[in-house]
């Protein structure tokens, strides 16, 4: 296990040992999230993310990333709730190719009918950025938009299986790079999706 990875897990397993001896009665938020996607180009990608609240508008998050391209990157920082619904975030951490330092912003908005959720990382391998918009139709199923960067936007829904495990599949149009021709190709990229709290 190479050193960004190791570093990561300890912060973590460090920052959430506190809240495991606690016992707090509060509502229980998983504070684990994991997703797991494939793209019809053939390439596939892994998250994890978690978060602590420290204090009611205060928390800490790290993220750890990879794909099938061999990429990889980790990076955490503090967030910010200024309302229930809203959370403002940043951090900092390293990517492998290059091997550089790799900057992020994020918000998160969830209200009972409509949520949102978009990142912008930057660093030595340059900008990127992913969002999406999604109105809650019924308890199951979930609809909306998405786009990402050197891949598209497009329509997204969602089929939750229960509360905390989600599948979802987006059609994402846009201009994506050729490497072999080393230009961009205005394609439409099919994504599948599966995504897991705990």
């Amino acid at each position: 296990m190479n050193k960004l990875y190791g570093s990561l897990i300890l912060l973590v397993c460090f920052v959430s040992l506190p809240s495991l001896a606690a016992g707090e009665e509060k509502e229980e938020v998983k504070p684990w999230w994991t997703e797991v996607q494939t793209q019809s180009d053939g390439t596939a990608k892994a998250v994890l993310w978690y978060e602590r609240d420290i204090t009611e508008s205060l928390g800490f998050f790290a993220l750890a990333t990879t794909d099938t391209t061999r990429y990889a990157a980790a990076y955490a920082g503090p967030y910010w709730k200024p309302t229930e619904w809203l959370q403002l975030g940043v951090g900092i951490g390293r990517e492998n190719q290059p091997n550089a330092m790799r900057r992020a912003a994020f918000y998160s908005i969830d209200t009972e009918k409509f949520y949102s959720f978009g990142t912008v990382e930057n660093g030595g391998s340059g900008p990127w950025y992913r969002a999406h918009a999604i109105y809650r139709l019924n308890e199951r199923w979930s609809a909306g938009a998405m786009t990402e960067r050197d891949v598209g936007f497009g329509p997204r829904v969602e089929y939750n299986i229960n509360k905390d495990i989600i599948v979802w599949a987006a059609a994402l149009r846009g201009n994506v790079p050729n490497a072999e021709l080393e230009i961009k190709e205005r394609k439409t990229t099919l994504l599948l999706g599966f995504s897991i709290s705990f």
